[in-house]
């Protein structure tokens, strides 16, 4: 089922404490706003379709450590990492 999602509703998994791994859809094109916030994850992989992320969408992700966009990124929106003190490396292409 999770290989035909297209999208995903703002703050789906927000301060979702317990959630550690998350595989995205390969369809999925757009990350919405606080899609994630306040979760424990330590590395995400976006797949390739993904081309928009929403502001705050990776907003206080205090366990978050690395970041890898698969894809080229068309827009980002405003504090889409903000208070990721742990973050030390995002990949990604800006198209």
């Amino acid at each position: 089922m999770t290989e035909k999602i297209e999208i995903i509703e703002q703050r789906a998994f927000m301060l979702c404490r317990s959630l550690t791994d998350v595989t995205f859809s390969p369809l999925l094109t757009t990350l919405s706003e606080n899609l994630i916030s306040f979760t424990p994850f330590t590395n995400l992989t976006i797949p390739e379709n993904v081309k928009r992320i929403e502001a705050l969408c990776f907003y206080n992700c205090l366990s978050l450590q690395y970041l890898e966009f698969l894809g080229e990124i068309s827009f980002i929106g405003e504090s889409f990492i903000s208070r990721d003190n742990l973050l030390t490396t995002v990949e990604l292409t800006i198209f």
